[in-house]
């Protein structure tokens, strides 16, 4: 299976530390991720963890590159669902903003390797719209267009005012 993320060193902002990312199920799915370090945890009831990571002090391999592996192998039974995979990419950029990291991310931080029309499950226009908008706002619209060529999807399939992550189609 291809690997649909790789981090090449960058600096990091924080030293050995556990990030977790958690979301509440909403009337229109899941709500957008936030993300905690250490032992904090949202207020309240009803959240659920969504990703998670024990980061250690070592650079080698990078930080960002041992985050995005955590997490996706958190929400591997579900890698290959062009939906899912959108919220293990938004749940990626939760967390490295929780790590000083301004998105979308800089070459030399990360960079998105595309998936092959093989690579996923069929899914719906929605929710192949929602991945490449999350793909956009984590790693740049250049990363969301090559994936877009390479699945022959047209994206963005809808003309928005006010740009967005594809989270919500009436925007």
């Amino acid at each position: 299976m291809q690997k649909a993320l790789t981090v090449r060193p960058a600096h990091t902002k924080a030293s050995g530390m556990k990030i977790t990312v958690y979301r509440r199920n909403g009337p229109d799915g899941y709500t957008e991720p936030v993300a905690f370090l250490g032992d904090e945890s949202p207020p309240g009831e009803g959240w659920f963890v969504n990703a998670k990571a024990d980061l250690s002090d070592a650079e080698h391999p990078p930080r960002l590159l041992m985050l995005g592996r955590a997490f996706l192998i958190y929400s591997m039974y579900h890698a290959r669902d062009p939906q899912y995979l959108g919220y293990a990419v938004e749940n990626f950029g939760a967390a490295v903003k929780k790590l000083g990291y301004t998105l979308p991310l800089k070459d030399g931080e990360a960079s998105w390797l595309t998936y092959g029309p093989e690579g996923l499950d069929p899914g719906t226009p929605d929710a192949y719209q929602f991945m490449l908008g999350q793909v956009s706002e984590v790693f740049g619209p250049k990363a969301a267009q090559e994936q877009a060529d390479e699945l022959a999807i047209k994206w963005p399939s809808r003309i928005v005012e006010s740009g967005g992550n594809g989270r919500n189609p009436s925007r």
